[in-house]
This record gives structure tokens, C-alpha cells and sequence, in this order.
């Protein structure tokens, strides 16, 4: 669909300057109806695509006349591998009048350059949601306190995957101690019996994938609807497909061909709770990086001598200029 992008254009003095920009945009593959207006030093071109608007920002800053961009930075929940990176950058380059992303998967933010007038700062917040990664505009607040945040979800994290942990244990101990100890599935028969053993199974497993694994679910089946699979689908298919066969296997064996008669239920409970663990110690060490990154800041200079006649005054640094 068609859009028509105004935006601002720096250095024009003279109907000559504009002659020369509504040349060089008319040049640009995919620019159309374009229009430059002196007075209020804009120019205004239609596409249909991203791709003229940063060809003809470029052509611009190369000719002499750039167009004044504007940078801000988002800050994004959501992303768990480098697949939410590519996918988010996408998204947001796609937008009209987006000129640069940079999307830190570490500190969860995407830094934007675009030109004001063709987008707007909380347009991109809303694509970046839209894409399946809630996005707020960020403050300087937001630097200062992702330490703590990721510190919060560790702790979130630790305390899901020991319940997990605690869930899946007999779990797995039922199902693969006779790998280990060939009488222990003798034992097992002996005493609670077989299909015993996988009703608790089914019942620890099912604890495990509704409680500490819930989210997995919650994030990841609307993810892979989106088309948009990230890690929490692939736990979600993984760990939702081993509980659905064995769940199949225990209460309804008639619909599985002969002999598939078995049960994946510490598949399931395993996977999730290795996954738990490895988000603490993802969400640990962001939590460490942004007090290391807090550190840093706070050995930034506030103030600075000036050397103004004779004497030198202490300013702060925010009032510097160059001259």
C-alpha cells in the first residue's frame, strides 16, 4: 500500500537547492510524487516500501542536504534467542521511515534512528508489540533499574525450576531407574504396578508443564499461530507433544497402532525443567551485566572545569559545547 512521507530537510537556502533535492529524489527507484517545499524545508514522497525513503535519505546526506533524523530507544520484553533479534529487526525496518535498528539481545532494548514526520516513536513501540515483543519507550530510568528487573526474573526462575525440579525427580527416577538398575522396574511392578507408576507420572508431569511450565505455553503456542516460532514454541511442541502421546498411551491405548504402547511423560518434565534452569542462569548473568553496566555510569563524570577568562569554573557536563 502506497505512503506518503514528509520529512525534514536541512541546508536548503534557495530555489536551487530545492531544484537540486527534487532531482536527486526523483532519481531514487520507487519514489514518487515527490515535492519539495522550500518554506518549511520538507520534502514529501510517496512508496509503497521502505527501501526509496532510506535510498533517498542517503542520496540526500551524500548530496549535502541530509534529512534530520531522530533516535530513541525501546525498551523490549520477550526476546529469548537470536531468532526474536532477526525477527523484531525485520519488522522494525520495515516500517516507514525507519533509517537504522540495533536490537541488544542482552539488555532487551532496540535502539532506532527514523525520520520524524514519516513514523513516530510510539508507532514503532506499538510494531515492535504487534510483532510479538511488548515495548515501552525507554528512559534513562529503564538502564539504571535492568539489573534489578533481571535480577527479580532470576530469582522467578530459580524458584520455578526447583519446584520443576522437585516435580520431575520421581518422575524420571520411575521411569528410568531400570536403565540403571535392571530390578527396578521388576520392583516397580511388583509393588504399585506399571500402569500405577505412569498415572503418578502423568499426574507430576501434568504439575509441571501447568505450573513452572505454563509460560512456555502461554508465549510459545501464540508465537508459532503468529507464524513467528521463537524457543518457548519449540519447549512448547517438544515438552506438549511427549505429554500428549504418553497421556494417549496411558487412558486411550486403542488408538495407538500395536505395540507403541509406551510413555515419554519424564520427556516432557525433563525438557522443561532444563530449560528453567538455563533461564536462571541466563536472567543471572543479564542481572550481573547491568550492575556491571550501572557501575560504569555512575564513573561518568557530572562536572567539568572550564577555563572561562582567568579563572576556571566547574559546570556540569550536560551544559558543554564544543567553541
Amino acid at each position: 500500500m502506497a505512503q506518503t512521507i514528509t520529512f525534514p530537510v536541512q541546508n536548503m537556502t534557495c530555489g536551487g537547492c530545492a531544484a537540486r533535492v527534487t532531482q536527486l529524489l526523483k532519481k531514487v527507484p520507487g519514489a514518487e510524487d515527490v515535492s519539495v517545499n522550500l518554506a518549511d524545508e520538507t520534502a514529501q514522497i510517496t512508496v509503497e516500501q521502505n527501501k526509496p525513503v532510506i535510498d533517498a535519505i542517503s542520496a540526500l546526506g551524500h548530496a549535502g542536504y541530509p534529512a534530520r533524523t531522530e533516535e530513541m530507544r525501546l525498551a523490549v520484553s520477550g526476546m529469548s534467542c537470536a531468532s526474536c533479534v532477526g525477527r523484531l529487526d525485520r519488522a522494525l525496518r520495515a516500517e516507514a521511515g525507519v533509517v537504522d535498528v540495533n536490537v541488544n539481545l542482552a539488555d532487551e532494548s532496540a535502539t532506532l534512528r527514523f525520520v520524524p514526520g514519516a513514523t513516530t516513536a510510539a508507532r514503532l513501540a506499538e510494531v515492535a508489540t504487534k510483532t510479538g515483543y511488548p515495548a515501552r519507550i525507554a528512559s534513562q530510568e529503564d538502564i539504571r533499574d535492568h539489573g534489578e528487573i533481571k535480577q527479580a526474573e532470576a530469582e522467578g526462575h530459580r524458584q520455578a525450576m526447583i519446584l520443576a525440579a522437585a516435580l520431575t525427580i520421581p518422575v524420571f527416577v520411575l521411569e528410568m531407574g531400570g536403565h540403571l538398575f535392571p530390578a527396578w522396574h521388576h520392583f516397580i511392578a511388583r509393588t504399585i504396578g506399571l500402569e500405577t507408576s505412569w498415572v503418578i507420572q502423568f499426574l507430576l508431569t501434568t504439575a509441571v508443564l501447568v505450573g513452572p511450565g505454563r509460560h512456555f505455553f502461554t508465549k510459545g503456542i501464540p508465537a508459532l499461530w503468529r507464524r513467528a516460532p521463537n524457543m518457548d514454541s519449540l519447549v512448547a511442541l517438544g515438552a506438549g507433544s511427549a505429554w500428549t502421546f504418553s497421556t494417549v498411551a496411558l487412558f486411550a491405548p486403542s488408538l495407538l497402532p500395536q505395540g507403541t504402547r509406551v510413555v515419554y511423560f519424564e520427556a516432557a518434565a525433563v525438557i522443561v525443567t532444563l530449560i528453567l534452569l538455563g533461564r536462571w542462569f541466563e536472567a543471572r548473568a543479564k542481572g550481573q551485566t547491568g550492575a556491571a553496566i550501572r557501575q560504569l555510569i555512575g564513573l561518568q563524570p557530572r562536572t567539568a572545569m572550564v577555563r572561562q577568562g582567568a579563572e576556571w569554573v566547574e559546570v556540569p557536563v550536560a551544559e558543554l559545547s564544543v567553541g
